[in-house]
């Protein structure tokens, strides 16, 4: 995926059954705005990693126009030319964007004794999540821990919740979870929940449209090939690996 949005100057269209602005310029990710939403998209369902900091403003739109973050300027709906005519005077007064500070490097090391996890003042983690402390959240920034080793245990492909009254469970289950926690009680087990509207912590060096349980196998590849070792040994998961990756807490949704 491309680190930065396309002009939304070059060629737009709405889409009248979508009610989506959509990016159509040739060659693209084939990702699109979705109005009802408020979300970047492509043809899988929400793009969790298309946020501000990633170069994917959110658009505001008004009466079929639509605001460019990117050129600051009210670009017209059908066109997409600039509306010179689109002025405050006119009621198309300029939005004010978020600043969006860089990613945020902590260096903390994560806390991996699944009973004693770490907290962040003004945030909650989840049972499911490998935690780290940190003194204070940026807004719109995403907070990488220091990177670790994970043994990746099983992969499921994601079904995307985006409806944010309904449970997101169609990820890993968490008895799954604690049923492999019972295996190694001195090491986190931990799932991901990329399907999950705006999941607020994920991790880095693995793959979006997946969901994975794992377990922490520490800093150190030595300490990760012992552990793979003892997960190969209870003859439950053959495919199995190790996988370089941060926790990262995003406050950018």
């Amino acid at each position: 995926m491309r680190n930065r949005l396309y002009s939304l100057s070059l060629v737009l269209c709405l889409a009248p059954s979508l009610n989506s602005l959509v990016l159509a310029e040739t060659g693209s990710d084939g990702l699109y705005f979705d109005i009802d939403r408020m979300k970047w998209r492509d043809s899988s369902g929400i793009c969790h990693t298309c946020t501000a900091g990633n170069g994917f403003p959110i658009p505001v739109i008004k009466d079929g126009f639509y605001f460019d973050p990117n050129d600051k300027k009210w670009h017209g709906p059908d066109s997409g030319d600039i509306c010179h005519t689109c002025t405050p005077r006119n009621g198309f007064p300029t939005p004010q964007i978020p600043e969006i500070t860089p990613d945020i490097r902590t260096l903390e090391r994560v806390c991996h004794n699944p009973n004693s996890p770490c907290t962040i003042d003004g945030w909650s983690f989840q049972a499911n999540d490998l935690t780290f402390s940190y003194t204070a959240l940026e807004r719109m920034s995403r907070h990488y821990s220091r990177p670790f080793y994970a043994i990746l245990l099983k992969s499921i492909k994601v079904k995307i919740v985006d409806d944010p009254t309904k449970d997101c469970g169609s990820g890993i289950s968490e008895k799954k979870r604690l049923a492999t926690q019972k295996l190694f009680p001195r090491r986190k087990v931990f799932t991901s929940t990329f399907g999950c509207l705006g999941a607020g912590v994920w991790y880095s060096n693995t793959n979006n449209k997946y969901d994975f349980l794992a377990v922490y196998a520490g800093e150190t590849m030595r300490e990760a090939k012992k552990v793979l070792k003892k997960v190969k040994a209870t003859g439950r998961f053959k495919r199995a690996n190790i996988r370089s990756m941060q926790v990262v807490v995003d406050t950018t949704h």
